[in-house]
């Protein structure tokens, strides 16, 4: 059985590899600056809920251990229903639920 990155003649295919690294690479940049957005807000969300430091530090815990544990719980879906498909779920979830917020927070402020 012939895998994506391998071409008719069984050759290594490098284009392959070089969209596929892009395409990682930039979904790890968009993760890791949503994550980044986060530390600045805590403050903001410390004051509206009513809590104290350590509690708001637990809430960048937590999203970042649901973060690890997703990534293993989808790598284990990616191998049973295909790696291609569960990025795009993943990936579309993650557009319609980052865009939902931006435009609460924008109807919020307004």
């Amino acid at each position: 059985m012939r895998g994506r990155g391998v071409g008719l003649e069984g050759e290594y295919d490098v284009a392959y590899a070089w969209r596929a690294t892009a395409i990682l690479v930039t979904l790890t940049l968009v993760v890791m600056y949503t994550e980044g957005m986060l530390v600045p807000s805590l403050p903001t969300i410390q004051k509206d809920m009513n809590i104290s430091t350590a509690d708001a530090s637990w809430i960048l815990s937590i999203y970042i251990l649901m973060g690890t544990l997703s990534s293993a719980i989808m790598g284990k879906l990616g191998d049973m229903f295909g790696k291609k498909r569960m990025l795009m779920v993943t990936m579309i979830t993650y557009t319609i639920g980052a865009s939902l917020r931006g435009s609460q927070q924008t109807t919020e402020c307004s």
